[in-house]
This record gives structure tokens, C-alpha cells and sequence, in this order.
């Protein structure tokens, strides 16, 4: 989409690209500071119908609920007094307007991600009886709150978003989370963080087969087809692979997770988290020139939960032959 009367997001600075995010964040935030539910119903409103996206590519409606259920990648380090009340605000919401799709899918989101915050992070076996019992019961809530949602007349793309990450957490077999995920594709076909999430329960620590998710990846690419698809192909690519594991072996096609980075660098604009990724991969993959391009462009911006610690960011740097300026 067209900003600020050029004829791609791509043409921004970076800099202007990586403000788009953090600023509707803040516009988001402003408005649950003052509890302006009516207000967020109407930009989550827009943000569905539009389906516009921010810099990166990420859709506004995720960074929406993503602010207003405080979903992270670490919820236990939110204090059980802040996710207490932020489910008391978004009960209010609830309250002050039953048929808002919006407010309940919101709750859901929040019930799921106190409920992480009870079990923490850890491998399953770390995780302590009495915590299991506080997981499982919030995750009930999460579960009987998309239930309730699902009733009302309008609906969300986020609704299955959150629905497949509490299914995973009920427990749901291989056949009862793939038909969950073909209902997600067929109401809204280019929310693609529903391929970004099912991925993971084809991952060997979830039940899946080694190399099930690559395949996945495939069978995605070809699904949607053209940039759109290796865009997606992109998304689960960097998703998979992740220096947080142990030696990383890449194995899914290089010529197409390019593919995928150039219809983001274009069509969306690649902020500084996309190109700390495609820099990361261009690593894995032996591709010194492509990581020498990119990682020139990220200069000192290194992203943490990408290189996970400064010295490997700094390896693939000498590595790839950046000058330091």
C-alpha cells in the first residue's frame, strides 16, 4: 500500500520503516491506557477490513492484539499483577461491549499468555506439578472464551490464530490441529501467521517427524504460489531455524528464501528485524556474499532474540567480511 504518496514502502528510509511498528504500538497503547474501548473496536475494525500490513509485512490487526493482551515471547517476566490487570480491563471491555469480537478474542489472548506465564518457558519435564494445574486451568478460560467469541456475528482472523496456539497446549492430535489449520486458510487465506504457527507442531519436539516441517514449508510454498508463497516460505524458514539451536542444519531451498526477503523488501519495506533474519540465514547457508550485502545494512543493529548474543553476531560479521566504519 502506497505511503505517504510513494509508490512503495520499500522507498521509506529504514529508519521510517522501523517507526511504522512502534508507533501504532503506541497508538494502541495510548488508547488501552485510557480504556477507549470503543476507539480500539474501531481500529481493530479497520485494521481486519483493510488487512493492511506495517513495515516487514506484519499484518497491524496481530500488532494490535499483540499490545493489548501483552503477548510476548517471555510472559513469565510480566508480573502476575500486571496480567491481572490487564484481564480485568479486558473483562471490562468485554462488559462494555458483548458483541465486540475484538475484546473476547483479546481475553482469550491474554488467558493463553498468563497461562505461559505459570509455566514458563522450560522443558515440560522442569515445569512443576502445581504449575501445570494453574496452566491448565487458564488455559480452559483461553479455550471457553473463543468459544463464547465464536458465537457472536462478527469474526477475526485472530480467532484461529489463537485457537491453534490453545488447541497445541489441549493436547489436540495431528489430524484434529491440520483441520483447525485448514479452516484458519480458508476464512482469511493471507493471514499468514497461521503458517508461521502450525509449522511448530510438525516439529519432532511437538510429535512431528524429522523434516515434516520442511516438507510443510514445501507443500506451502507451492500452495500459495508465486512471491506471496516464498514470502510465506520465508516467514516459516526463519521461524525453523533458529541460532537458539544447536548447529542449525538448513535445508530448505536458498534461491527461494531470497525469493521470500525480496517480496518483503518491496512490497512491505524490510525493517531491521527482517534483515537481522535474512542476514542470520545467509550465514546457515554459507552464502558470505548475500551476508557481507545485508549485514553492511544492518550496520551495529543487531537483534538479540535473532543472534541470541552479541559475540555470534559479531563471528558472522568477520566472517562475511563487513568493514567496520
Amino acid at each position: 500500500m502506497p505511503c505517504d504518496g510513494l509508490s512503495s514502502p520499500s522507498l521509506l528510509p529504514l529508519s521510517q520503516q522501523d517507526a511504522s511498528e512502534p508507533l501504532y504500538r503506541g497508538a494502541i497503547q495510548a488508547l488501552v491506557g485510557r480504556r477507549a474501548f470503543s476507539e480500539l473496536d474501531q481500529a481493530a475494525d479497520s485494521a481486519r477490513a483493510s488487512k493492511e500490513r506495517l513495515g516487514g509485512g506484519v499484518w497491524k490487526l496481530y500488532v494490535l492484539y499483540e499490545v493489548v493482551a501483552m503477548a510476548g515471547p517471555d510472559p513469565e517476566l510480566i508480573s502476575d499483577q500486571l496480567w491481572l490487570q490487564r484481564i480485568a480491563l479486558l473483562q471490562d471491555w468485554v462488559a462494555a461491549n458483548p458483541s465486540s469480537i475484538t475484546a473476547r478474542v483479546a481475553l482469550a489472548f491474554a488467558y493463553h499468555g498468563y497461562a505461559w506465564a505459570a509455566r514458563g518457558g522450560g522443558y515440560s519435564d522442569t515445569v512443576p506439578d502445581a504449575a501445570w494445574d494453574v496452566f491448565g486451568t487458564r488455559i480452559a478460560q483461553a479455550y471457553s472464551t473463543l468459544l463464547e467469541a465464536d458465537k457472536l456475528p462478527a469474526k477475526c482472523p485472530h480467532w484461529y490464530l489463537v485457537m491453534l496456539l490453545v488447541a497445541r497446549d489441549m493436547n489436540y492430535d495431528k489430524d484434529q490441529m491440520r483441520a483447525l489449520f485448514e479452516r484458519a486458510v480458508a476464512f482469511e487465506p493471507s493471514y499468514y501467521l497461521y503458517y508461521r504457527e502450525y509449522f511448530m507442531d510438525l516439529l519432532p519436539k511437538w510429535g512431528g517427524e524429522p523434516g515434516e516441517a520442511e516438507a510443510f514449508a514445501e507443500e506451502s510454498y507451492k500452495r500459495i504460489g508465486g512471491r506471496q508463497g516464498a514470502f510465506v516460505y520465508f516467514e516459516i524458514g526463519t521461524a525453523l531455524y533458529c541460532l537458539c539451536n544447536d548447529n542449525p542444519q538448513p535445508t530448505l531451498s536458498w534461491p527461494v528464501l531470497q525469493e521470500g526477503f525480496a517480496e518483503i523488501e518491496e512490497k512491505y519495506g524490510a525493517t531491521l528485524l527482517k534483515l537481522n533474519r535474512f542476514a542470520m540465514l545467509a550465514y546457515l547457508y554459507h552464502d558470505r556474499e548475500v551476508a557481507n550485502r545485508i549485514l553492511t545494512r544492518v550496520g551495529d543493529n543487531w537483534e538479540p532474540k535473532v543472534w541470541v548474543n552479541r559475540s555470534t553476531f559479531d563471528l558472522a560479521r568477520a566472517w562475511a567480511g563487513v568493514v567496520n566504519p
